[in-house]
């Protein structure tokens, strides 16, 4: 799971159209960094959920990084300024069931937020 760092105050400073710029750029970013097997969806928000089935650990790790990395690289124009954006990523490799995989990662990425954000907390 995945939520884009600060997205209250871009949108508070920059207006929603701004916002909803942002999120379509974090879902195009997330489709195009997850395999083909792979499902991403918006799950409220600013916040994504993307599963990845028969996907060894340390390779969940890597497809995490990978989306962390490609969305800190986007930038927005608005006037003279530049944003940055960047996103705090939970990943939980259990198998139980989806609900209790979703507030796993949930937990995840909110240690992701609370120990300095842009980053992927897993277990």
């Amino acid at each position: 799971m995945c939520d884009i760092d600060n997205f209250k105050k871009i949108n508070d400073s920059y207006g929603h159209d701004f916002g909803d710029k942002a999120l379509k750029l974090v879902a195009n970013a997330l489709k195009e960094t997850i395999r083909g097997t792979d499902i991403c969806a918006r799950f409220g928000g600013e916040e994504f959920v993307f599963i990845l089935p028969d996907c060894p650990k340390v390779m969940a790790i890597n497809i995490a990084q990978n989306i962390r990395k490609s969305i800190e690289n986007i930038e927005l124009k608005r006037g003279d300024k530049y944003i940055r954006l960047s996103v705090s990523i939970g990943l939980t490799s259990s198998v139980d069931a989806l609900e209790s995989m979703i507030k796993r990662a949930d937990e995840l990425m909110y240690d992701a937020k609370h120990s300095g954000k842009n980053k992927v907390c897993h277990d």
